[in-house]
């Protein structure tokens, strides 16, 4: 899903973060956090296998709740 960036009108916007939109951005910002600190990243429609799609999904839900989709 992806959200539109709507520039923020104040003196401090200059300091906001830029978000990284594209998807190869993304994937290098998954592949680095996980190499220089362990955290993986996965999107569980990256996975084919749909028992492993389950599994993460279910651990997901263990951990942080249910989705609000």
């Amino acid at each position: 899903m992806r959200i539109a960036h709507q520039p923020v009108r104040s003196s401090l916007a200059k300091y906001q973060p830029r978000q990284t939109q594209d998807e190869a951005s993304l994937k290098q910002l998954r592949t680095r956090a996980w190499r220089e600190q362990g955290v993986l990243v996965i999107r569980p429609e990256d996975l084919a296998d749909g028992w492993e799609r389950i599994t993460l999904q279910s651990i997901g839900s263990r951990i942080y709740g249910r989705q609000g989709k």
